[in-house]
């Protein structure tokens, strides 16, 4: 049950990032959120960041007997995980930058003219 809603919020509350497209998440939510990034300045400090603090992957044959014993004890983890990859990918074509939402969410000026007369 846990699992269900930890789901359910992960597609409908967050915006994802993940450690392997880190660069790409931070300017995702920079996007999202209306962060304004200077050119050239910001993006190399995100980059040296992430080079910096980002862990190591760690890459385990999934035919590995090591493998089967972290997957048997994270199983619901690695179910969320695949999750929010596949909400990373979603959100390529459904998150919506903050300037468009505010765009959208602005009253047309000829509907204030109508709503007046």
């Amino acid at each position: 049950k846990e699992l269900g809603v930890a789901k359910q919020v992960v597609r409908q509350t967050c915006v994802v990032g993940t450690l392997d497209k880190m660069e790409l998440s931070v300017y995702r939510m920079a996007d999202y959120y209306g962060w304004e990034l200077q050119p050239g300045q910001d993006e190399t400090c995100v980059s040296d960041v992430i080079q910096r603090y980002n862990p190591p992957e760690k890459w385990i044959d999934h035919e590995s007997e090591e493998w089967y014993d972290f997957y048997r004890k994270n199983k619901y983890d690695c179910q969320l995980y695949e999750l929010a990859q596949s909400t990373w990918r979603a959100q390529i074509q459904t998150i919506i930058p903050l300037a468009t939402q505010l765009t959208r969410a602005a009253p047309d000026e000829d509907e204030d003219e109508e709503e007046e007369e």
